[in-house]
C-alpha cells in the first residue's frame, strides 16, 4: 500500500513539472547586460557587496559595445562598476536588471544612466574619438600633423561628455528607436555639432602653412 502511495505521488509530480515550468519560461525576463546570476543581497537598501562588484565588472568585460576600444572598454568596466557600487543601493541595481523597468519613466534607470554610465563615458570618447579620426582616410591632406589634429579633436568632444553627456544623453533617449545610452549620446545634436565645431578649430590649428615663392 505504502509503495503504490508513493508511485501515486511521484507520477503526480511528474505531470506537474512541465506545467510548472512552462509558467516559469512564459515569465522569465530577458536580462540585459551588468545582470548578476544570483540575487545581489536580502536588503535592498544596502550597498552593493564587492562580490557583486566585482561580477558586474566581469559582466561587463564580456561585451564589446560598438566603437569601443579594448583600452577603453577596460576603462569603463572598471570605472562604472565602482560607480554602480557608490550610487545603487543593492535594491536599485536588482530593479533595473528587468527590461520593463530600463524605461525613461522609471527614476531609477534615469539614475543608473546619468550617474553611473555617462560619467564613464569620457575616457572611452576619447579613445573612440582619436582612432575613429585617426582612420580617417577623407581627413583633409593639408592638415600637417594629422596625430596632433585627432588628439585635438578627441580632447574636445572627451569635454563634452564630461561636461553636457547627461544632457545630451537625456535629449536623445527614448524606449523605441534609442534605447541604447551610449549610442544616444553620441548621436544625440549637441555631441554632433560639436564635433562638427571641434572637427573645424582643430583642422585650422594645424592647417599646413602656404608656401612663398619669391
Amino acid at each position: 500500500m505504502i509503495r503504490k502511495t508513493l508511485l501515486l505521488l511521484l507520477i503526480l509530480l511528474f505531470c506537474a513539472a512541465p506545467a510548472a515550468f512552462a509558467q516559469d519560461e512564459d515569465e522569465a525576463e530577458v536580462i540585459p547586460q551588468g545582470a548578476l546570476e544570483k540575487p545581489l543581497g536580502l536588503n535592498p537598501q544596502a550597498p552593493l557587496s564587492n562580490e557583486a562588484t566585482e561580477k558586474i565588472y566581469k559582466q561587463c568585460r564580456s561585451v564589446m559595445p560598438l566603437r569601443f576600444t579594448p583600452s577603453a572598454l577596460d576603462y569603463y568596466c572598471t570605472c562604472s562598476a565602482a560607480t554602480t557600487q557608490a550610487m545603487m543601493t543593492t535594491g536599485e541595481y536588482e530593479a533595473i536588471q528587468k527590461e520593463r523597468n530600463r524605461v525613461l519613466s522609471n527614476q531609477t534607470y534615469v539614475k543608473y544612466v546619468t550617474q553611473v554610465i555617462i560619467p564613464c563615458m569620457d575616457t572611452p570618447t576619447l579613445d573612440v574619438e582619436y582612432f575613429s579620426c585617426v582612420l580617417n582616410r577623407s581627413n583633409d591632406p593639408e592638415i600637417r600633423n594629422i596625430v596632433k589634429y585627432c588628439e585635438c579633436l578627441s580632447q574636445k568632444m572627451s569635454r563634452r561628455v564630461q561636461d553636457f553627456g547627461d544632457t545630451d544623453v537625456m535629449t536623445k533617449l527614448d524606449d523605441r528607436y534609442n534605447k541604447d545610452p551610449m549610442e544616444a549620446l553620441w548621436n544625440s545634436n549637441g555631441y554632433r555639432q560639436t564635433r562638427v565645431q571641434s572637427m573645424d578649430h582643430c583642422r585650422r590649428g594645424f592647417l599646413r602653412t602656404p608656401k612663398i615663392y619669391n
